[in-house]
């Protein structure tokens, strides 16, 4: 009998319904917010630290591998540990609520260099800024995801040190690509470590993410109810 491919395969069961909840999050977050700040006044955050950097179109590279990073990444807090994968999901989604807020109170945006060079990595930035708009920048997402994918590793008990460092590694040039291909500012960087850290603390200090366990547990996934008062720090 031939072994098909399924989904718990790839992931456990019980981050399913987290992972949807979190892309649902990122999407109404990044794309819902500019139904309501296209036509308002947008803000920028430039800093003498903006006018320094300068635009190197090869970094693209590192920007759009970001999604590959953040793919393996979370893909490898999902199978460490149940619990740990809810904290991180929980504190990421909290961290795009924050995110939220600051699109449609404060909307942001940037003024981008024009594309001169000819060459494979300036083309493929021209791809970027053809299909991503120049606004929702504070905070950034980018930078979000990476400093959470590294967050969710370093967690990991049993994980090797060097995989560790590489996520460390892999965030931090994910932070240089976005400001040396001129797709966010510097305290748009900030910012971004910042909400999530905040989300992060808002979802250790208040056990957040008990509510992802007993969402699980009416879609018949996970542990009972009167087993969550047990779990957490």
């Amino acid at each position: 009998m031939k072994n098909t491919l399924k989904l718990e395969n790839l992931l456990p069961k019980y981050s399913w319904l987290p992972i949807v909840m979190a892309f649902a999050a990122n999407g109404i977050t990044y794309f819902v917010t500019r139904l309501f700040t296209s036509s308002r006044e947008h803000y920028g955050v430039l800093t003498g630290i903006d006018e320094v950097i300068p635009f190197v179109p090869a970094f693209i590279v590192i920007y759009v591998g970001a999604f590959l990073f953040w793919g393996i990444g979370y893909w490898r807090i999902a199978y460490a540990d149940e619990q740990l994968c809810m904290e991180i999901i929980t504190a990421d989604i909290i961290a795009k609520l924050i995110c939220f807020m600051f699109f449609v109170i404060t909307p942001t945006s940037m003024v981008r260099p024009d594309i001169i060079g000819e060459d494979i990595f300036s083309q493929l930035t021209g791809l970027i800024y053809f299909l991503d708009e120049p606004d929702n920048l504070f905070p950034s997402i980018h930078c979000l995801e990476s400093w959470a994918c590294f967050r969710g590793v370093a967690k990991i008990k049993d994980c090797n040190v060097w995989f560790k460092v590489s996520c460390f590694a892999m965030a931090i040039a994910v932070f240089m690509s976005t400001l040396f291909v001129k797709q966010h500012l510097f305290l748009d960087v900030i910012a971004g470590v910042a909400v999530f850290e905040i989300g992060l603390l808002i979802c250790k200090r208040f056990s957040a993410y008990k509510l992802l366990y007993r969402i699980n547990y009416k879609f018949g996934i996970g542990i009972e109810d009167n087993r969550l008062d047990s779990r957490g720090e």
